[in-house]
């Protein structure tokens, strides 16, 4: 039985419209998004992003009524938490949290003070490796790192390891009776068999009778020693 060009027409607009409502109210019935606040992958057709119209769990945790991402693979790239919640062993406060697509988490804001490798973090914004590995924190209170005290408030990063990899001052700070300013960066060597450090400094800097220009490299001993030959000193990358 033949059917006419027409039909055929109004059968396939059908279809399509069908397909449309039915993808869209599976997608909003899985998160209640707000009327035209999503955005979909090309890919796949799965959610990217869109504006929640009230508090929902999402991968076991409660996103406000906010915006919220996802990853292609639709778990969860980031929201703002409705509470106080434990993700992976850390305390996050209801601010912006972030995801891998593994489902690790990237970065939250920390609701408490918190031993983070052996180093007290503030209340503040912490960082991890996509293996959940800490990867950065900032000082809670002022602190012995390699013999030295450094500030609170200053950033710490980490290698994989969990060793110390670089430290951020936020204020000057006395390096082996040295001055250096605030945004100086100290880098350290993953290695705990060698204390040489090198150091970013953000400005001019004298250090004896010789004159170091901003944004150069200094690399030290750990009795603070300049050192010319840099083939021991950490890495800048």
């Amino acid at each position: 039985m033949l059917i006419s060009f027409s039909k055929l027409t109004n059968i396939l607009i059908i279809s399509l419209f069908m397909s449309f409502i039915f993808i869209s109210c599976g997608m909003f019935a899985k998160y209640p998004c707000q009327d035209k606040s999503a955005s979909y992958y090309d890919v796949n057709g799965e959610i990217k992003t869109c504006k929640l119209n009230k508090p929902t769990v999402i991968d076991g945790y409660k996103c406000q009524a906010t915006y919220v991402s996802f990853h292609e693979n639709g778990k969860l790239k980031s929201c703002t938490l409705a509470e106080v919640s434990n993700i992976q062993g850390y305390s996050c406060k209801p601010e912006i949290v972030s995801f891998y697509d593994t489902g690790k988490l990237e970065f939250c804001f920390l609701s408490k003070e918190t031993e983070i490798n052996g180093i007290t973090s503030k209340k503040a914004k912490v960082t991890f490796y996509e293996s959940g590995k800490p990867k950065s924190i900032e000082l809670a209170k002022r602190t012995e790192i390699k013999k030295n005290n450094y500030p609170n408030d200053s950033l710490i990063t980490f290698y994989e390891s969990g060793k110390i990899k670089t430290c951020t001052v936020l204020e000057s700070v006395i390096i082996n009776d040295t001055a250096f300013p605030e945004s100086t960066v100290i880098y350290f060597n993953e290695n705990n068999n060698n204390n040489n450090y090198s150091c970013y400094i953000p400005k001019n800097l004298q250090i004896g009778d010789k004159i170091y220009n901003a944004q150069d490299i200094i690399c030290f001993d750990e009795n603070g020693k300049v050192i010319v030959d840099k083939e021991n000193c950490p890495s800048i990358d």
